[in-house]
């Protein structure tokens, strides 16, 4: 059986499986997650910037922003549908780009929330309880009693 299609261009025979691209190195574990959740599509990763916008251009789903995916969307037959990409932000994105290609954005906002707040929660205990001034006067064994009584109000 012969194709008549040539390297790069899209053909059915050969290239029926959607594409996901990654322009971030993912952990092996993700990596099993995505592929268990998006059966009918190829992941590729590119753990470094060594990918061309004709490289993003055939895929459906991207993970992640450069200059290139801009690029890969002024290319007439791309196929990318949906970018997400890893940060809250979305105000140094091309919105108005993207609207026009019909592209959906998605960002990671909120996904950070939960460590947010132990943070948040972490240093207010500290402040409160004065542990940062407390832990240097005990590094320099300057312990007053006004101090451990201050602390423990």
């Amino acid at each position: 059986m012969k194709l008549n299609c040539s390297i790069g261009q899209f053909c059915g025979i050969i290239r029926d499986m959607k594409k996901i691209v990654s322009l971030t190195p993912l952990g092996e574990d993700l990596i099993e997650k995505i592929k268990a959740r998006t059966k009918g599509f190829e992941l590729v990763v590119y753990p470094h910037k060594d990918y061309r916008s004709e490289d993003l251009a055939d895929a459906e789903i991207i993970l992640g922003w450069s200059s290139k995916v801009k690029e890969a969307l002024k290319i007439e037959d791309n196929q990318i549908k949906w970018i997400q990409i890893w940060y809250a932000g979305v105000d140094r994105m091309p919105l108005e780009f993207l609207e026009q290609k019909n592209v959906l954005l998605t960002n990671a906002s909120g996904a950070n929330a939960p460590s947010i707040a132990q943070q948040v929660m972490g240093m207010l205990l500290c402040d409160v309880r004065s542990l940062d001034e407390n832990l240097l006067n005990q590094r320099e064994s300057n312990i007053s009693i006004t101090m451990l009584s201050s602390s423990l109000v």
